[in-house]
C-alpha cells in the first residue's frame, strides 16, 4: 500500500460494509430513478429497459477491470493513476480532471433541486421561489462540504443515513405499486430488443441517458487506500 502521509488519507479506516454503503450512496438509487426515468421514457419510450441492459454490459466490464486494477495498484487516484501509468500521463490528467469537473457540476446543478424539494415539504408555493431555493440549496451544499471535510468515516455515516432513507422510499414505492397495477402495461420481451429504438440516433440517446443510472458506482475505487484489506474488497 502506498504512503498515506500528508494526503489526508486514513489507512484501514473503512470496512467492506462502509465501502459498500459508499458505493450505494454514490449511485444514489432513488435520485437516479427520480431524475432519469421520466427523461429516459420520454426519449426512447419502451426501449428504456433495453437501454439500461445494454449500458450495463460495458459498465460490468469496466467494474471488473477496476476490480483487477485495484488489486494490482491500490491508489486513491483510481482512474487518474491507472490511465496515466498505462496509457499516457496527459490522458491520466484529463481523466482526473474530468471526474473533478463532472462531480463539481453535478453538485452545483443538484443544489437548486435540493433546495426546491426541501421547501416543497413545507409549502409548494415556496418551491417556485428561485432565490429562496438557491439559498436553501447552497446551505445543503455547505453541509455536504462540511461532512466531506470531516473525513471518510463521517462521510460514510452520513451516506448510510441518506441511503437508508432512499431505500426505504424505494421500498415503499415498490409496495404501493402493487396496488396500482390496473394502469400498468404488461411486460414484453421485445422491450429488450433493438427494434424498439428509433435507429442509431434513438439508441445513442437512450444509452447516454441510461448511463446516468450507473453514475457513481466507481466510488469504491477512490476509497481503496482507506479500506481494510483493499486488494480483496474493492
Amino acid at each position: 500500500m502506498s504512503n498515506n502521509r500528508g494526503r489526508g488519507l486514513q489507512a484501514n479506516a473503512l470496512s467492506m460494509f462502509d465501502t459498500l454503503v459508499m458505493a450505494v450512496a454514490g449511485s444514489a438509487p432513488a435520485y437516479s430513478l427520480a431524475a432519469t426515468t421520466a427523461v429516459l421514457v420520454g426519449a426512447v419510450g419502451l426501449a428504456g429497459p433495453a437501454a439500461l441492459l445494454y449500458c450495463a454490459i460495458p459498465m460490468l466490464g469496466i467494474a471488473l477491470a477496476f476490480s483487477y486494477l485495484g488489486r494490482i495498484d491500490v491508489n486513491a487516484g483510481a482512474s487518474y493513476s491507472w490511465v496515466g501509468r498505462t496509457l499516457h500521463p496527459f490522458l491520466g490528467f484529463v481523466s482526473g480532471w474530468a471526474l473533478v469537473v463532472s462531480a463539481t457540476i453535478f453538485m452545483v446543478a443538484g443544489s437548486l433541486p435540493a433546495g426546491s424539494m426541501t421547501l416543497a415539504l413545507f409549502d409548494e408555493n415556496l418551491a417556485d421561489n428561485t432565490a429562496l431555493s438557491t439559498v436553501v440549496g447552497a446551505a445543503w451544499f455547505i453541509v455536504m462540504l462540511a461532512v466531506v471535510l470531516g473525513g471518510a468515516r463521517l462521510t460514510v455515516r452520513a451516506q448510510l443515513l441518506m441511503s437508508g432513507v432512499e431505500l426505504v422510499v424505494l421500498g415503499l414505492f415498490a409496495v404501493l405499486a402493487f396496488f396500482h397495477t390496473g394502469d400498468a402495461r404488461a411486460f414484453d420481451w421485445s422491450w429488450l430488443g433493438f427494434s424498439r429504438f428509433d435507429g442509431m440516433a434513438g439508441f445513442a440517446s437512450g444509452a447516454l441517458i441510461a448511463a446516468f443510472y450507473y453514475w457513481g458506482w466507481d466510488v469504491t475505487s477512490n476509497l481503496s487506500e482507506e479500506t481494510r484489506d483493499s486488494r480483496r474488497t474493492t
